[in-house]
């Protein structure tokens, strides 16, 4: 049996949203059965998932200012797919990684900043026009913008009373999602100074909430997104951001000479390793992986995280059917997971993008939508309880159940 250090290992699954919590996709098409955030938890146990990856809003957790302004009831829902999923498993060896990510209205920003970023905060579409709402509002960016040192310790704090909350079924959180940008629709990235201080306050705040008798708490920073030719000096200056806080003593508790190396250990590396599409040349999607995975991890004594991986499966070429899209996905897994992800003792974690096809199961060569990067179909159990696999599923599922890990 192959042998992997990778000690955690899953699927991003999609939602849940505050508003239909039980909903994981789009809203319900003729002819399209919904699944549901416990038809997904179950669903990655029996691929032997041991985590599950998840977005929760911070306004929506926490929609007021203050210790009484958190919805402590939205977290229901993800102890809900947990729960599924242990049962699946038999087991309670299912863990939850959330993602803590948006802005909450309640939020005040630096002015001199706003002045010139205010339009940062919206979204945009692929010609650079803003996307609006039913009610003609532009729509925020779900990337976290904090730009005060009240806003980084506001971040910081609800990052602890999620992991407290939380207890039993989450050890690990991550800071925001793709910071780094750049996105069409995030307009440009979170600057590294930003980011790195709001990750200073995180680090500092869940230490300081978690004691030796408790199980290891640890802080994802980074998540970043490709490419690595402008990730790799964003995450350097916004690392050294977080390091000038820890050192300045503003962050709680740091009341030991001891503390800031231990706060600097503690942290883990996240990033997204996507390669550049290659419809024929295997080696080269390989190569870019591994070097993405090398150049930054390289850099950093602390453990590895990689919370999105995948290679486009949607992508067709004119005449190309779709089942050749897949098998190009379900390729690209077998090569990674036989020659990048055993070879590298510092990456702890493997969670890949995403478990489910978000859209219906029916096929647009012209539309290069990501949520056709699945590794099941949204109809994901069939009549007979078997999973729905796509190729990657099948292999990422082989994989799992056939690795000794950690």
């Amino acid at each position: 049996m192959p042998t992997s250090h990778c000690k955690y290992r899953g699927f991003n699954v999609y939602g849940p949203y505050k508003d239909t919590p039980q909903h994981v996709s789009k809203p319900a098409q003729a002819g399209v059965n919904q699944y549901t955030i416990v038809d997904c938890a179950r669903t990655a146990a029996k691929m032997d998932s041991n985590i599950i990856r998840v977005t929760v809003n911070w306004g929506s957790f926490q929609p007021n200012p203050g210790l009484n302004g958190f919805d402590l009831s939205f977290l229901n829902q993800f102890k809900l797919l947990i729960n599924a999923g242990r049962a699946a498993r038999g087991n309670n060896n299912l863990m939850l990684l959330p993602v803590i990510t948006g802005t909450p209205l309640w939020i005040g920003q630096d002015p001199a900043w706003m002045a010139t970023h205010e339009n940062d905060f919206y979204k945009r579409d692929s010609n650079g026009n803003f996307v609006l709402d039913q009610y003609g509002q532009r729509i925020r960016v779900a990337a976290t913008y904090v730009t005060t040192e009240e806003g980084y310790s506001a971040y910081g704090y609800a990052c602890a009373v999620l992991l407290s909350q939380l207890a039993g079924y989450a050890n690990f959180i991550e800071l925001s999602n793709e910071p780094n940008g750049p996105r069409s629709e995030a307009g440009t990235n979170i600057p590294e100074t930003h980011y790195g201080r709001m990750a200073a306050y995180a680090i500092s705040w869940v230490d300081s909430c978690f004691n030796a008798t408790t199980p290891q708490r640890a802080v994802l920073v980074g998540s970043l997104a490709p490419p690595r030719s402008t990730n790799v000096d964003w995450i350097t200056r916004a690392t050294d951001a977080m390091y000038e806080v820890l050192r300045e003593d503003i962050a709680p508790p740091l009341s030991v000479p001891e503390t800031f190396t231990r706060l600097a250990n503690s942290w883990r590396l996240s990033f997204h390793p996507y390669p550049a599409w290659q419809e024929d040349n295997w080696q080269t999607a390989i190569d870019q992986t591994a070097a993405f995975i090398d150049d930054l991890s390289g850099r950093f004594p602390n453990k590895v995280w990689i919370t999105e991986v995948s290679v486009s499966s949607h992508k067709l070429s004119s005449g190309e059917p779709p089942s050749s899209g897949e098998l190009r996905q379900g390729l690209y897994y077998v090569r990674l997971m036989a020659s990048v992800i055993p070879e590298r003792p510092k990456i702890e974690g493997l969670v890949y993008w995403p478990l489910t096809d978000a859209e219906p199961n029916a096929w647009d060569p012209s539309d290069n939508n990501f949520y056709k990067m699945g590794c099941i179909r949204p109809n994901n159990l069939l009549s007979n309880g078997d999973i729905d696999y796509k190729p990657a599923g099948a292999v990422a599922a082989s994989f799992f159940a056939n690795t000794q890990w950690g």
